[in-house]
């Protein structure tokens, strides 16, 4: 429940529906399995799931801009310490390491985006983000399960990833998870298609930013 609500509430911070307290009382309660089932950290879920809060609180005016900022930015800050290695995970696995880095940056790239949705892709720390989920994730070979945990992080680099044979591999990879899995939602390839698309028909503006968020339809 906890990771549904969180993912729903990437595109729209509005559509959130349970608070901090309530997460964190659900996310105790599951040991390990929440890991297990979802691939991401709990503390990195409840982190992000503040954020999320926060982004609904200042859209709706009862949080300020400036303490909002300020949030966000001390938050970029625990994320660019954290440390996957310190992480507990379900297994021995040393496989989860590089699945707790790629949903590390996952939230970084997320948190930037929540402080400045117009920064272009271009930028510097929202390409080694991209390029460090890349990495993660080619440590985990298609034979793995836990490749079936990436397709959030996969889709996240995707958005914002600029080079073409990057792209190539990210369609690759959710290929290789839909056929795993049997995954049947086409969503995160037509996304990322259609941000492709038109970043690449705005690429004489290259220092704008084609937001994600923007395509996503609500039912």
């Amino acid at each position: 429940m906890v990771r549904l609500d969180i993912v729903r509430a990437f595109s729209a911070p509005e559509r959130l529906s349970f608070n901090q307290d309530l997460r964190k009382r659900i996310l105790m309660l599951g040991d390990l399995k929440f890991e297990a089932v979802n691939g991401c950290p709990k503390d990195l879920a409840l982190l992000i799931g503040e954020l999320l809060e926060h982004a609904k609180a200042n859209a709706s005016g009862s949080l300020g801009v400036e303490r909002y900022k300020e949030i966000l930015q001390s938050s970029i800050q625990k994320l660019c310490v954290w440390d996957s290695s310190n992480c507990q995970y379900p297994d021995n696995n040393p496989l989860w390491i590089h699945v707790g880095d790629a949903f590390r940056h996952t939230c970084m790239l997320r948190a930037l985006r929540l402080l400045d949705v117009t920064e272009s892709a271009e930028a510097s720390r929202i390409q080694t983000s991209v390029t460090a989920i890349l990495n993660a994730v080619s440590k985990i070979p298609k034979e793995s399960p836990l490749i079936e945990l990436m397709i959030l992080p996969i889709f996240m680099a995707g958005v914002d990833c600029i080079v073409p044979y990057s792209q190539h591999y990210i369609v690759l990879r959710i290929a290789e998870i839909k056929a795993r899995s049997e995954m049947s939602n086409a969503a995160p390839i037509q996304l990322l298609n259609k941000v492709w698309h038109e970043r690449e028909k705005n690429s004489q503006t290259p220092h704008s930013n084609i937001p994600w968020m923007s395509f996503v339809r609500f039912a």
